[in-house]
């Protein structure tokens, strides 16, 4: 009797340590793959000798790292920035989006956790506990292949929440079809 009561409580523990391996596991790949983004990406961020929207390297170079859904916005809002510049004006993302700044980005960049599909990183200067720009990155793993979804900022500088798919949106509203 007593292996019975003690094998009916080790069943819902075996099948709980079970179930969170996996969690674990896609935790732990979403984290390494937008780690490993932000290391190939910082170095295009930080060079002067680039003559275009540093994003707009990205989508072209390594366009499997991204969604449909926000390579297709990105790609939008790149050619809009392309269209206005002629004319030396913006028309879409004011910055860059995924080290959030128009400026000079923080020189390190890290993921540090990911809560179901959001990976939380944070860019720094000289200590991590200090950053100087936080947000999440949302990613959908399959097996062996991460993507970049969506990158969310943190209310900051006056500014509510919002997502980047949301921005592009409002940017460039998808053309309305009359039949």
């Amino acid at each position: 009797m007593k292996r019975l009561v003690l094998l009916l409580c080790l069943v819902p523990c075996l099948g709980s340590t079970a179930s969170a391996q996996p969690q674990t596991t896609q935790s732990s790949q979403a984290i390494a793959f937008v780690q490993s983004f932000y290391d190939w990406y910082l170095p295009i961020v930080n060079d002067d000798n680039l003559h275009e929207w540093r994003y707009k390297v990205a989508i072209t170079r390594k366009p499997e790292l991204f969604d449909q859904t926000l390579l297709r916005a990105l790609q939008n809002d790149a050619d809009a920035q392309a269209k206005a510049a002629v004319n030396r004006e913006i028309d879409g993302l004011d910055g860059d989006p995924f080290v959030d700044t128009n400026g000079d980005p923080a020189p390190h960049f890290k993921a540090i956790r990911a809560t179901g599909p959001l990976v939380t990183v944070v860019g720094y200067d000289e200590q991590i506990a200090k950053p100087l720009v936080a947000l999440a990155v949302e990613v959908r793993c399959k097996q062996d292949r991460c993507v970049i979804v969506n990158v969310h900022y943190p209310a900051h500088d006056g500014l509510k929440k919002y997502d980047l798919l949301s921005q592009l949106r409002l940017l460039h509203p998808p053309a309305k079809h009359t039949p």
